[in-house]
């Protein structure tokens, strides 16, 4: 028999109560850790989009692949999965090109379970240089 198996096994044979019991005590607290885990992983994977966003519309504003419209509309298109509110920032001067996305720590989780207390904002930020014409 399974590794596993045998715990269940074990806890379904138990009579005594004191397995129920732990079990009782110990499933809110496993529970409670993978939930966080879960938002976090959320919330960065979230932040690793804005960052790889940034970087790809303030590429193609440089190269003068895209226009600031539709680099605006790439990177909401790309974030449209997460729910996050965010905002993007797209500058110009003569030789660079700036790209600011924001987003609320406190609304970027999976529930925001964790992140509900978190202060800040999740930035991603990029400068390039511009391409000559």
């Amino acid at each position: 028999m399974a590794p596993s198996l045998r715990v269940l096994d074990r806890f379904r044979r138990e009579t005594s109560g004191t397995v129920s019991f732990e079990f009782m005590i110990w499933i809110p607290l496993v529970f409670g850790i993978l939930v966080t885990l879960l938002d976090f992983a959320h919330a960065l994977t979230v932040n690793s989009t804005m960052w790889h966003e940034a970087r790809t519309a303030a590429r193609g504003l440089s190269m003068h692949a895209m226009s600031e419209s539709s680099a605006r509309a790439h990177i909401a298109d790309a974030l449209s999965w997460s729910d996050a509110d965010y905002a993007v920032d797209i500058q110009r001067d003569r030789t660079r090109v700036y790209v600011t996305i924001r987003t609320p720590m406190k609304t970027s989780g999976l529930v925001d379970f964790a992140t509900a207390r978190l202060n800040g904002d999740w930035v991603a930020r990029v400068t390039v240089l511009q391409e000559p014409v």
